[in-house]
């Protein structure tokens, strides 16, 4: 075998190899709805803002449909519903949780709404936990925003942090043991993150 014909083979090798582990590091896509390629969204298409789903190649879906706004929608880990602050009773925003097939089952979506929260101040932007057992959401229970945790199912919500700032924009750390947010006071604007073992 000649050295031109020897180095081509190697480089071919090499970038075979390369490639496959290039491919190998990328991180898979988030699923959403249960694996197809839908984009969970919010409009006021209707006079207010509701959430709507569309699937490439296929008609937006308009999963709420009342006369409040829903906002924030964020997809369950198994693609299979949403959560998304809403204004459900009337006075303030509250955590609800639906399926994304839910016209599809005996009420239709109205019927299908699972209303987490239930209480007297704001609870919104509600992010999913890695294993979908949990939910992050910030609340002004506390007379100022923070970060709150509560089984996915519902129940009592949890700050996970005492302070005196306003925490916002949660994001789950890929394992699960932790999470991501923006903390502001009066004089600057911050990253914080934070693990469940009580590190910040």
């Amino acid at each position: 075998m000649s050295k031109r014909l020897l180095r081509a083979c190697m480089f071919l090798c090499l970038v075979f190899f390369a490639g496959t582990f290039l491919v190998a590091a990328q991180p898979p896509a988030p699923p959403s709805a249960a694996g197809k390629d839908v984009l969970a969204y919010v409009s006021d298409a209707d006079g207010d803002y509701e959430v709507y789903t569309l699937e490439m190649g296929s008609s937006p879906r308009q999963l709420t449909t009342n006369a409040i706004s829903d906002w924030y929608p964020d997809w369950s880990p198994d693609g299979r519903q949403l959560a998304f602050g809403s204004g459900v009773d009337g006075a303030d925003y509250e955590i609800v949780v639906v399926d994304v097939n839910c016209a599809q089952l005996p009420g239709g979506c109205a019927a299908a709404a699972k209303q987490l929260t239930d209480n007297d101040v704001n609870d919104i932007d509600p992010v999913w936990s890695p294993d979908g057992g949990q939910l992050a959401y910030v609340s002004d229970e506390a007379g100022i925003e923070d970060i709150y945790l509560m089984n996915a199912s519902g129940g009592l919500g949890k700050p996970i942090i005492d302070n005196t700032v306003a925490d916002k924009d949660p994001a789950w750390i890929p394992d699960g043991t932790g999470m991501v947010f923006s903390e502001k006071s009066t004089t600057d604007q911050d990253i914080v993150l934070i693990d469940f073992a009580g590190e910040v």
